[in-house]
């Protein structure tokens, strides 16, 4: 994963809390094997709902961020165009949650 910080962040890195969750140390940098954690691949119905539980939906709108979490569980998606929703998706989502 890209190191990605806002010119903010970047200003309070110095503080623990913030340079531990976005500044990334050089083992994170050698290892490119990623995985879903959550398993949320295998459990999105159509492009951006992911439905693993039956009272429960989580709509992945985009894969941009301001800034890169270290701890982040959709690593592998991160940075990636394709994931970002066309009003066509969000049209089929709301079809499917409300079906």
């Amino acid at each position: 994963m890209k190191e990605k910080i806002t010119p903010y962040l970047k200003k309070i890195t110095h503080k623990k809390g913030i340079a531990t969750q976005y500044v990334i140390s050089l083992s994170e940098t050698i290892s490119q094997d990623y995985n879903d954690p959550l398993m949320e691949d295998s459990h999105e119905m159509i492009k951006g709902l992911v439905h693993k539980y039956k009272n429960r939906a989580l709509i992945k709108v985009s894969y941009l961020c301001a800034a890169h979490c270290r701890f982040c569980t959709r690593i592998r998606q991160i940075g990636n165009p394709k994931g970002t929703l066309q009003e066509k998706d969000i049209e089929n989502i709301i079809q499917r949650v409300y079906k």
